[in-house]
């Protein structure tokens, strides 16, 4: 099949190419440019304050726990800032996009209000992958942490947090994906950070995989990498690795002493499966 074909190509050659090219003949550099048919770029990125328990690379620093059942009427607001409204200085439409229980992709642009909750229309909602601010006024982006989430709202806050934009940044930040149904991601190129940390220590980076979790929430917890310093490091890791559909990613990372924030990110692409019944070539 020309999916698996594309995957091994990826792993054994730099640069791949395809016979339909109309930017580059770099694969992953085309996926950026949005010119493949069929294969979207998707760029991993997490940080948070880690402890000696291992925590989940987003910046709600909490244990996040992905869900085995749908969210009871998920809503987003803003937790802290009335601004982020549609006649305010700040956020004013955001996107948010997600998988529900069978794993079919969703995106839903929201028009905020403040602290005032904003109802998803989508059903059985599963995992947020994603949320970023589209309008904003003088500010440029959100003046408060945003959150998404279900349970009593209090003062712009969930109960129960499933995604966060913190103040500033105009798009989440945060190591968590679940991979569609149909679609395939494969990622390379980890970067493992810290900084401004007081002691030597050694931080583990860890990545979470939870297989078919509505069915049977079989997790894999494999460690792809490690930082022994102190003060600022950053590694690379050359790495890939590929998650199959219906598979919710968490990056994770635990200190051996101190606390200190730390980072994790990945380049990768999402895969359309049907694209093996494509007419166009990897050669």
């Amino acid at each position: 099949m020309r999916i698996k074909s594309f995957l091994l190509s990826l792993l054994l050659s730099a640069t791949p190419c395809f016979a339909q090219s109309t930017s580059s003949s770099h694969v992953w550099e085309r996926a950026a440019y949005g010119d493949v048919p069929g294969i979207t770029h998707v760029l991993l990125n997490g940080f948070e304050t880690i402890t000696t328990t291992s925590r989940t690379m987003w910046p709600e620093q909490s244990v996040y726990t992905p869900l085995a059942a749908a969210m009871s009427s998920p809503y987003c607001a803003s937790s802290d800032n009335t601004n982020d409204n549609v006649g305010g200085t700040g956020c004013r439409t955001m996107r948010v996009s997600g998988v529900n229980t069978s794993y079919t992709a969703f995106s839903e642009t929201l028009t905020m209000t403040g602290t005032t909750s904003v109802n998803l229309t989508t059903a059985n909602i599963l995992s947020i992958n994603k949320m970023q601010c589209l309008t904003a006024g003088t500010t440029f982006n959100n003046t408060g942490t945003i959150r998404c989430g279900t349970g009593t709202n209090t003062a712009g806050t969930p109960a129960v947090v499933h995604g966060r934009m913190s103040i500033g940044y105009g798009i989440s930040q945060s190591f968590i994906y679940t991979v569609p149904a149909g679609h395939t991601l494969v990622c390379k190129d980890f970067v493992f950070a810290s900084y401004g940390v007081t002691a030597a220590q050694s931080i583990q980076f860890y990545m979470d995989r939870y297989v078919d979790p509505v069915a049977g929430k079989v997790l894999i917890h494999e460690n792809i990498g490690q930082l022994n310093q102190a003060g600022t490091s950053a590694y690379v890791s050359p790495i890939y690795m590929t998650f199959t559909e219906k598979t919710i990613l968490l990056g994770q990372a635990l200190s051996a002493a101190s606390t200190g924030p730390v980072q994790m990110s990945a380049n990768c692409l999402l895969i359309n499966n049907s694209w093996e019944n494509s007419p166009q070539t990897l050669f």
